[in-house]
């Protein structure tokens, strides 16, 4: 079985719809085994697993999985991707398997994908490394984050991605 457990809320429903989109899509690839036979995606380990989605908290679209297992279950024939290689490899396919809606639906997936996790964005309005945000040269001042998240909320009342 597939459990889905985690995914942020985004800026903005749209932004909720596309990525749901883009997760039905890897499901109905999964399930209908487009990527790989039903036995090979039952056959792959829970650790590597747990590991590449721990990483993901960590790192977002960068975090990189290496298990060739894995890789090969979701059809990419590499010894390593990230996260983000994987997503784009799953809306090409669903693209090809004509599993994704085309014209907007498609854009907005691909603009979400581009730009990465919500959570980057932010850092980088903040102009703060996601990689060491605990180590940055100054601290974000109170007014820089309300500037950032009052863009943030209108993002949601205006039902468009917010852009760094």
């Amino acid at each position: 079985s597939i459990e889905i457990r985690v995914m942020d809320v985004q800026e903005c429903p749209e932004a909720d719809l596309a990525l749901s989109q883009l997760i039905v899509c890897a499901l109905r690839l999964l399930t209908s085994e487009a990527l790989s036979p039903f036995h090979h995606q039952k056959s792959i380990s829970v650790a590597p697993l747990a590991s590449w989605f721990l990483d993901c908290i960590q790192g977002g679209e960068e975090a990189v999985t290496r298990d060739r297992d894995t890789l090969r279950a979701l059809g990419i024939h590499a010894s390593s991707a990230s996260s983000r290689e994987v997503w784009w490899h799953l809306l090409e396919a669903g693209e090809a398997a004509g599993l994704l809606p085309a014209g907007e639906p498609g854009t907005r997936i691909r603009s979400l994908l581009s730009r990465g996790t919500l959570a980057r964005q932010i850092l980088q309005a903040l102009d703060v490394s996601p990689e060491a945000p605990q180590r940055s040269s100054a601290p974000v001042s109170r007014p820089r984050l309300t500037q950032v998240y009052q863009a943030l909320t209108e993002c949601l009342r205006d039902g468009r991605f917010f852009q760094a």
